[in-house]
């Protein structure tokens, strides 16, 4: 009985709680300098070759290049979870390496 119900609400009230796109108000938030305006592209090239050679070729093969998960599994010789993963660590460790440098460069500009 609980079921039957819950599939007439869904066939019966799917599109009552829509509304008009013209009546809604959205708000923007204050443009701020975030921290990727303060980085510079040779600061990201230097960390990303900072990076392990295994993590940086799957980070340059997904984000540079563009291709799939799959396809870096197939030219590794990797599977697709060992792809994921390691992009997943690279990531981090990119964020760290450039957490550090910018770390460094605030202290030396406060001194």
């Amino acid at each position: 009985m609980v079921y039957t119900a819950i599939d007439h609400f869904r066939k019966y009230n799917k599109h009552n709680n829509s509304t008009q796109l013209d009546n809604v108000v959205y708000q923007v938030a204050a443009v701020e300098e975030d921290a990727l305006e303060k980085i510079t592209y040779e600061e990201i090239i230097r960390s990303v070759q900072l990076l392990s050679p295994g993590y940086r070729t799957v980070f340059n093969l997904f984000v540079i290049e563009g291709w799939s998960h799959e396809e870096i599994s197939k030219h590794l010789n990797i599977s697709t979870g060992t792809s994921k993963s390691n992009l997943s660590k690279a990531r981090r460790q990119l964020q760290k390496i450039l957490y550090k440098e910018n770390e460094i460069q605030v202290t030396k500009n406060v001194v």
